[in-house]
């Protein structure tokens, strides 16, 4: 059993080393893929980022969906009738 879960443990470690040292670079050889990341370096844009909290825009409007939800008339049907 923890034979098993050692060589899974290894399986994994070393599909992951297969895609980082040999399927990732053979991407770049791609017209498409290299125009891409060429655009990516050029404009300095954070590829890896999971969330961009850090673009100003980003962090602009999710300050504005937040309010949104958070300041929301409370019966919007019943304003829109005192608003006609």
């Amino acid at each position: 059993m923890r034979l098993k879960k050692w060589l899974s443990l290894t399986g994994c470690i070393l599909a992951v080393m297969v895609f980082i040292f040999l399927l990732a670079p053979m991407l770049m050889k791609i017209d498409n893929v290299k125009e891409m990341a060429n655009y990516i370096d050029d404009n300095d844009i954070e590829a890896t980022a999971l969330w961009w909290s850090e673009v100003g825009v980003v962090a602009n409007a999710e300050m504005n969906c937040r309010n949104t939800v958070e300041y929301a008339p409370h019966n919007p049907d019943r304003q829109s009738k005192t608003d006609n």
